[in-house]
């Protein structure tokens, strides 16, 4: 198998995620660890895989639409106006997070797995470390090529590191996401809560949950919690807490620990999940946030929200 190594196609495929290659190019067999990011690239006819951890009609159902129906086939379209025959397999997976990274660093270490992948950004410091990606001035070009790449300009240079790690870029971020509280209207209607719901306190969000307890059948509180949830714990639930206590993670070049601010994050998931009205043990049996997002959407089409 041949792997393309010009930025400018690269730079097609990163449009829809945080996209990464792997670590070796050249053939599939090249065991030589030669990382020159030229070879190949005069191949006319290439094979690629992508891999993600999205599935049409399944788990991040729209990136993987998005990725076999446009952003494949218009790839293909632009080689094949250049003189390149490409063929491009998607590889798409449906696991919770902490599994999906499991089997994808477990095929990486065997010289196996997808040619680009979407990695979450917060792996991308671990993968490297291992060697399971390189830099990009690694499979690109030196780092006047990858620097001076236009399409830079249109990424934020916050959202540029989520997949560079250690000064040295890895992938091509395509976005990043907000923190949210979303609420059901129906059911806020039903519990006698105000339809323009938009809570000032940690207080406020307990009550408003506690209101909604009363309603039978109805999971009144979900915040990510657990072992079983990985990176969407600490990086969705408990850094936006802490955020909210007025802290950061890392302050003055230390990070916090046994700290007042930590102390009021770990006191609010007690009152959630500590007898309060979370669904008990939902994280310690292990449901993470695959098994959440599909017990919410059952709730949503029992309880549809009002335009």
């Amino acid at each position: 198998m041949r792997r393309i190594s010009r930025l400018s196609r690269l730079a097609v495929l990163g449009s829809a995620a945080t996209l990464l290659l792997t670590g070796c190019l050249g053939s599939s067999g090249d065991k030589s660890g030669d990382q020159d990011a030229n070879r190949n690239s005069d191949a006319k006819k290439v094979e690629l895989t992508i891999g993600a951890n999205s599935v049409k009609g399944g788990k991040s159902s729209a990136g993987a639409t998005f990725t076999e129906d446009v952003l494949i086939p218009k790839f293909v379209e632009a080689q094949k106006a250049k003189g390149v025959d490409v063929t491009v397999k998607f590889q798409g997976d449906g696991s919770d997070d902490e599994v999906y990274k499991q089997k994808l660093a477990l095929n990486l270490s065997n010289k196996a797995g997808p040619d680009l992948f979407n990695l979450d950004g917060i792996w991308v410091g671990e993968f490297a470390q291992a060697g399971y990606i390189k830099p990009l001035t690694d499979t690109v070009g030196d780092a006047a090529k990858v620097d001076d790449w236009d399409g830079w300009k249109q990424i934020p240079e916050s959202v540029q590191q989520l997949g560079s790690y250690d000064g040295k870029r890895y992938g091509l971020p395509g976005g990043t996401d907000g923190r949210v509280l979303f609420f059901n209207k129906k059911l806020f209607h039903q519990a006698g809560l105000p339809a323009d719901w938009q809570p000032k306190s940690w207080d406020e969000i307990i009550s408003a949950a506690q209101a909604l307890k009363k309603l039978p059948g109805v999971t009144p509180v979900q915040i990510n919690a657990g072992t079983a949830m990985g990176e969407a714990t600490a990086m969705q639930g408990v850094l936006p807490l802490l955020v909210g206590t007025g802290a950061t993670i890392n302050s003055d070049g230390k990070w916090l620990g046994n700290t007042t601010q930590v102390r009021q994050v770990l006191d609010f998931y007690k009152s959630i999940y500590g007898g309060g009205p979370g669904r008990p043990g939902a994280a310690a049996r292990g449901q993470g946030p695959g098994q959440v997002v599909r017990r919410v959407r059952r709730e949503q089409d029992r309880h549809p929200a009002r335009e």
